[in-house]
């Protein structure tokens, strides 16, 4: 058969429960995958999106390094995990770059992933699935993943929230991005709000069939947004202290400080919540005028 017919690729975004739909995937794979459908294993997929997010970092020689890398070995890879079957989906969010992108000037400034995207899928038909989430929760949600590396994510995080409310910024201005980079693709998208009331519904509209009750998942360990308690310590660590370090003194004061133990911290001001809220209420009016939103459709599953 060679190569698919089809790919269909989830490329995030960070923090709209990706985590929980890779292990969704992963568990349906054994029963699922064969000469009508396969599901990229993330242990081919991960390595993949984290090369094309650092090549976004490089410059010169060592750009040129990764780019050819991605060529001999990444790509190729992918491709042979694709072979004989119609069908072929991974859901990767690091092909987008990382989870401090969303604090740039707008999300994910580079978006050299996509490039990936399009080179295994030539000859092939090529959609993209993009998850989304309100601006507040995914903010404050992003927000204690980057703290955990950068002292200086207070002050990304109030850029970033100044280049949303003004336009700058936001998921439309993503979604024309990732057109315009695979213009040959079809996009689609979902809510992360909608996923988690019904990811059955948002899996089965991205996998093109009807399915049993979706598995368990075990919760992922990651950096849970603590109580304001925390926010002091945080603030006291030494900004020049290596990033290994770092990032476990923060993981260790979160766990210390849960959000059920303490005050609520706000990283957002109530008037920056409404207006990122109300920013993204006329975003999504303008991706449901010009994408499929799978949370919101009650078309075929075979969109």
């Amino acid at each position: 058969m060679g190569k698919p017919l089809e790919w269909r690729v989830h490329v995030g975004a960070h923090k709209t429960a990706t985590t929980h739909l890779q292990g969704v995937l992963d568990i349906l794979s054994s029963d699922l995958n064969g000469p009508d459908m396969k599901l990229l294993p993330m242990a081919i997929t991960r390595p993949a999106g984290r090369a094309a997010a650092q090549r976004g970092g490089l410059r010169g020689i060592a750009r040129m390094r990764e780019t050819i890398q991605m060529k001999i070995t990444h790509a190729p890879r992918l491709e042979r995990a694709a072979t004989d079957t119609r069908l072929a989906v991974l859901s990767e969010e690091d092909l987008l770059g990382w989870t401090r992108d969303l604090f740039e000037d707008e999300f994910y400034p580079r978006l050299d992933g996509l490039d990936l995207c399009a080179t295994v899928s030539r000859g092939s038909k090529l959609k993209i699935y993009l998850s989304i989430r309100d601006y507040p929760a995914l903010l404050q949600s992003a927000f204690f993943e980057v703290l955990k590396a950068s002292p200086q994510a207070p002050e990304m995080l109030k850029d970033c929230v100044a280049s949303l409310i003004s336009g700058q910024s936001g998921w439309v201005r993503l979604a024309e991005r990732i057109c315009a980079r695979t213009p040959d693709a079809e996009l689609f998208f979902w809510q992360q709000e909608d996923y988690g009331k019904d990811p059955q519904t948002i899996v089965e509209h991205l996998l093109g069939r009807t399915l049993p009750p979706l598995p368990k998942v075990p919760r992922s360990r990651v950096t849970a947004t603590p109580n304001a308690y925390a926010m002091p310590q945080i603030a006291r660590l030494d900004p020049a202290m290596p990033e290994h370090d770092r990032i476990k003194r923060v993981e260790d004061i979160c766990a210390r400080n849960p959000r059920y133990e303490g005050p609520d911290v706000e990283v957002i001001s109530p008037q920056d919540r409404a207006a990122l809220s109300a920013r993204y209420a006329q975003d999504l009016a303008v991706l449901r005028a010009r994408y499929t939103d799978l949370g919101q459709t009650e078309a075929s599953h075979s969109a």
